[in-house]
């Protein structure tokens, strides 16, 4: 992420000839900036130069979601089944006709159109001028900066439908990661931070081992340079842990064509180590899903949605996905019309059941490196994105010694406003989004014993940056949900973040991060401090978990399943379709199996949420929530009678059930009632559409149907009489249909 501090272990790579891309980075010196350390170099990548006019281009139409605010809501709505998840997601992505309409107008402009299967863009060729006539030049804007740009104008007729155009004549990079390197070490155990000694610094007691038969968690990273994953397989031999790559627990996806392997930049290579390192060092019964992208901002969003889809994906068990650690990122004030398409994207994850959590950066609390449009304060994105769990940075000097990391990222965000998690804290600092959430190890000082291997030997070095707390803390929570018996992720934590009861951080108190001060409580340098997850756990998991028995509800009861965690003891229960409240009134000792309208309420259909309170023994009160759409109207039904035959007088009745209304859970089946005269000989429920009858002459026949929906809702019955006197005229001529009303036939004359 942020400028990167480049000392020992780096130039033991270029000495030794092995890290010759870290070694040729041209560096801005950001000399007199915040920090305890020496002045620090810019990890940018050296710039291409611009293809030649006449070249093919490719550009990528990020779409706008159909529902933005739905989307962005969902982000923020822990705890979520991911069934329900899934199905929700399904309607905020963007339509196949969007996409179609876009790929039109894309043809209209000279464009070909490569590829609409994309839920969230549509791709076109074109030659540079063509390109460059209709949404400009990316290179041009802010061309002193070292870092991608979205194409600046946007032609009229896609206004609405799509939210950014990226590429074109940009080959900049648009991520840079965070890395910052100490002297090398060769005692892994005993001179750097390992998984165990930061489990017990943290105080997390379990290693995230899941229940019996069940399979474990997995933890996403999202990475914009190659890695050879022998750097693994070495470290796990370091460390006396199963090789993750030999049984299968890591697994590296390739996004938008993209070599897992292929090394571009040193210290990308390096930031890989270290994220995957952690992960396994922390959480070593955790699943690793590396996905692999083009450092561009088309590589960061395809890889978002990629991984958004992923946990999303039911045939595939949605991987099991719980948390995502992103260790790259991007000065928030620098990437214009990127900035929504990729916080879309974030939102997608979040909203997929994933907790993000992102290195806040290396420089303090100035984010941006010098040149056109610098401003100063800045922090870096995605840690400033509301649906992300920023990490700052901390000296841990020891398991109880932890100071404010004068390179911690924090800061004002100048894009998003301030979060409702957030509303009260620094009443003086505006009302944009604060930045970090929480902090842990950063100092490479006392950084991270991570193992980087080469064609020859391996060697080990200790690394710090805020990149380091993003997958430990992403490693932890998985710990805490996989222990819990969590088969996925439950989402944004940010409310139980900043509703934790006290003991559930360590405030650090110390740190000044060049414009912002440590301090007590929720400070811009070290956010709420730094997490203990024994304490944190039991507010993530001791909520009760909610779930509906069925998408729609009707106007009777709406079942409901509650499920206590077993290491909490409620002693009172609520529930309702509106959040009670945690006063003393209403409690009952069971958990509820129905939520029931309350007695007079309007009657209203669509989307509703459905509450659960549960009181502890200590007097806490917690909540859990589950979607519901509620269904009030009942389908209608329509029947057919038709002669079959006329001896023996043989009738088919048949009808079909059709829901009405705004919100149709589908019909469920149908009642049929056949009667003699008053006697009845068919009474039941049936899925199917029709009845033969064989008639006797003598009697009238009543036939009567109702169709039942899937909420419960019963239609009004449509009822067919066949009169007796129809039966005795009944001649031996060809079957007959009538229309159907009260009474088939008409009475004969006088």
């Amino acid at each position: 992420m942020g400028p990167t501090r480049v000392t020992g272990y780096v130039a033991l790579l270029c000495a030794a000839g092995l890290g010759t891309a870290a070694c040729t980075v041209p560096g801005t010196v950001l000399g007199g900036t915040a920090g305890n350390g020496p002045a620090v170099a810019a990890a940018a990548a050296p710039a291409p130069a611009a293809p030649p006019a006449g070249d093919q281009q490719t550009v990528t139409l990020v779409l706008t979601p159909p529902d933005r605010a739905g989307l962005h809501q969902l982000a923020r709505s822990p705890g979520v089944p991911r069934e329900r998840r899934s199905a929700l997601l399904d309607r905020l992505r963007p339509s196949a006709v969007t996409r179609e309409s876009v790929g039109a107008i894309a043809r209209g402009l000279g464009l070909t159109v490569v590829n609409t299967t994309d839920s969230w863009a549509v791709t076109a060729a074109g030659s540079a001028a063509t390109i460059r006539a209709a949404f400009g030049s990316a290179r041009a804007t802010d061309p002193a900066s070292p870092w991608a740009r979205a194409l600046p104008r946007k032609p009229a007729a896609l206004d609405g439908a799509v939210t950014a155009v990226l590429g074109g004549d940009e080959t900049r990079p648009a991520k840079r990661p965070l890395i910052a390197t100490a002297l090398p070490k060769v005692n892994p155990p005993t001179t750097g931070w390992t998984g165990p000694r930061l489990r017990a610094a943290y105080r997390q007691s379990t290693d995230g081992r899941p229940p019996a038969g069940q399979k474990p968690l997995s933890i996403a990273t999202l990475q914009f340079d190659g890695w050879d994953p022998a750097d693994l397989r070495g470290y796990a031999a370091g460390v006396g842990l199963p090789d993750p790559v030999a049984s299968g627990a890591f697994t590296a996806v390739s996004v938008g064509g993209r070599n897992p392997q292929l090394v571009q930049w040193s210290l990308g290579a390096m930031e890989v180590a270290l994220d995957q390192e952690a992960l396994l060092g922390v959480a070593p019964n955790a699943a690793q899903r590396a996905y692999f992208a083009p450092n561009t901002d088309t590589g960061a969003v395809t890889a978002l949605h990629r991984i958004a889809a992923d946990a999303s994906d039911a045939s595939h068990g949605y991987y099991n996905l719980s948390a995502l650690s992103v260790s790259w990122g991007a000065c928030e004030n620098a990437m214009g019309g990127a900035l929504q398409a990729e916080e879309d994207a974030y939102a997608e994850v979040a909203a997929a059941g994933l907790t993000v959590f992102a290195a806040s950066g290396d420089a303090g609390a100035d984010d941006c490196p010098a040149g056109p449009g610098y401003v100063y304060p800045s922090v870096d994105y995605p840690a400033s994105s509301p649906s992300v769990v920023g990490v700052g940075g901390t000296d841990l000097v020891s398991a109880t010694n932890e100071t404010g990391w004068g390179d911690s990222g924090g800061g004002r965000s100048r894009y998003f406003t301030r979060p409702d998690y957030q509303k009260g804290l620094l009443t003086g600092q505006g009302d944009h989004r604060l930045v970090p959430d929480m902090a842990g190890i950063a100092d490479p000082e006392n950084g991270l014993a991570v193992y980087l291997s080469n064609s020859t030997k391996g060697r080990w070095a200790t690394i710090g940056g805020t990149s380091v707390g993003a997958p430990v803390f992403a490693a932890m929570l998985t710990n805490v949900l996989s222990a819990a018996g969590y088969r996925s992720g439950i989402g944004d934590i940010h409310p139980y973040l900043y509703s934790a009861p006290s003991g559930a951080f360590r405030d650090v108190t110390t740190g000044f991060n060049g414009e912002y001060s440590a301090g007590t409580g929720y400070d811009m340098v070290t956010g709420l401090g730094a997490p203990l997850w024994d304490t944190l756990g039991q507010q993530l998991t001791r909520a009760p978990r909610l779930t509906v028995a069925t998408a729609f509800a009707g106007s009777g009861p709406i079942p409901v399943t509650v499920q206590a965690p077993g290491t909490v003891t409620y002693t009172g229960w609520k529930a309702g379709l509106t959040r009670p409240g945690c006063d003393a009134r209403g409690w009952s000792s069971s958990p509820p199996t129905s939520v029931i309208r309350a007695a007079g309420t309007k009657a209203v259909e669509g989307p509703q949420t459905v509450w659960v309170l549960g009181k502890t023994t200590d007097g806490a009160c917690y909540a859990a929530k589950a979607p519901v759409t509620v269904d009030l109207t009942g389908p209608q039904t329509t029947v057919a009678l038709r002669s079959v035959s006329a001896l023996p007088p043989t009738l088919s009745f048949t009808w079909k059930v059709a829901e009405t209304g705004t919100w149709r859970s589908g019909v469920s089946s149908a009642h049929l009632v056949v009667k003699r005269g008053t006697a009845t000989l068919v009474d039941k429920w049936t899925t199917t559409a029709g009845y033969p009858l064989r008639v006797i002459r003598g009697a009238d026949y009543t036939l009567s149907v109702s169709g039942r929906d899937k909420a419960g809702n019963v239609g009004k019955a449509v009822t067919v009489t066949v009169p007796a006197w129809l039966l005795a005229r009944w001649g031996a001529t060809a079957p007959r249909t009538a229309g159907v009303g009260s009474t088939w036939g008409r009475a004969p004359a006088r």
